[in-house]
Order: structure tokens, then sequence, then C-alpha cells
């Protein structure tokens, strides 16, 4: 979920696909990426910086939703006047239950999306280098390779990975680097033969404002 100068206002639909009546509630949360790529919980809230929280009004905040029907959330943002410039980003998280199980016998549903508001100038660079195919645990090829990332914003993007047949063997998209991280490890599913000189394109995600593409070529061994 973006916002910016030009993106002010956002919605998203909560469907609910099932039998039963389902319950929902929403909330605004905090994680920190790690150079593995992990998204974990940050341990102590009140220490974040640059937290989107206070800056993003939503409703409804918590409700319940029929079989078949649907429910709309809303999203505005309200900016304080003297905001620094920069990117500020939280968690959303939709949790849903069924309604007619009090003590959450059944499955929860959990849904998290990152939430970035930017305001004034930002930018970032991005970069791409140490290549691998590697075997995962059940034997398949990944290419391993670092994305790096500097500047005063997150990095939201796609890979392409080209063999050098010229197939497509891999492609992967929702790849994000969180400010202030710098760098992290990134494992694309390859799908075909890593042979040849191996392309990998990048693409940012028009979505949350990118513009960075870049492409580098390596020799599969």
């Amino acid at each position: 979920m973006y916002f910016d100068r030009d993106n002010r206002f956002q919605t998203l639909t909560i469907r609910n696909n099932s039998d039963e009546p389902i319950v929902y509630s929403v909330k605004i949360n905090h994680v920190d990426m790690t150079e593995d790529g992990r998204i974990l919980p940050v341990a102590d809230e009140g220490k974040v910086e640059k937290s989107a929280r206070s800056l993003v009004r939503y409703s409804p905040r918590s409700g319940s939703i029929l079989p078949g029907g649907s429910q709309i959330l809303r999203f505005t943002i309200k900016k304080p006047p003297g905001l620094e410039n920069g990117e500020y980003r939280s968690q959303l998280r939709i949790e849903g239950a069924l309604q007619n199980d009090p003590q959450m016998m059944a499955a929860k549903i959990v849904y998290n999306l990152p939430i970035i508001v930017r305001h004034g100038q930002t930018s970032a660079k991005a970069s791409m280098d140490s290549f691998k195919i590697v075997k995962n645990q059940k034997g398949e090829d990944e290419l391993h390779l670092m994305l790096k990332r500097s500047g005063n914003r997150s990095t939201f993007g796609a890979f392409t990975v080209i063999n050098g047949e010229g197939d497509i063997i891999g492609q992967t998209k929702g790849v994000s680097v969180y400010e202030p991280l710098e760098k992290r490890l990134v494992k694309v599913p390859l799908n075909g033969k890593a042979i040849g000189e191996i392309t990998v394109n990048y693409e940012e995600l028009v979505d949350y404002g990118g513009d960075i593409k870049m492409t580098r070529k390596f020799s599969a061994k």
C-alpha cells in the first residue's frame, strides 16, 4: 500500500468466500527486514523511527462479513505541518476467523502488507552482485544474488532470469529492501536450464513509486 503526493487515498477489499460468517480486525504494526530476507516483528515499537502509523487514517477497523460478502477498507493520509522529508513505513495486518468459533479452533487467516508513505524528496539507487546457482533443500536450482540499496527510500522490484538460449528460467515479484537495510539476499527459483551466459533483469514496481531498471550478466558454471 503506497502513498505519496499524488496518491493520498487507497481502498482494500476483504472478501468472505466461505460458507460461514467471519470476523476481522485491522491493525498497523512494525517489522524489520534482515539481510537474509526474513521479516521480523520489531521488539520495541516505541523506538521505531519514521513510522507511518500516525499518518494513516483508516476505517473500519473491525467487523463481520456474511458468507459471499465483502467489506471495503478505506485509507487516507494526514500529514502534520513540518513533516521531515523521507519515507515512513509500517505494516498493515488483517486477521480473520470464523464468527462462530470463539475458541479459534479453526485456522486464523492473517494477511500482511507494507504501508509506505513518502513525503518530499526521496530517492534510491540499487545494484546487484554475488551471483551463483545453488541447489535448495529439494534439490532444485535457485539463483542467489545480493541486492543492494542506498538512499532514503525502500525498493520494491521484480526479477527475470534468462539463460544463454534466450529462455526465461526464473521470475519473482515483490522483492523488497526496506530502508535503512543496505542489502539483502535474494533467491529466485529456476525452472529451466541455467546454461551459458545468464541475464538477470531487475525492474522496480510502479505501484510503489519505483523507477529503477538494471541488467546484469554472468556465466553459469
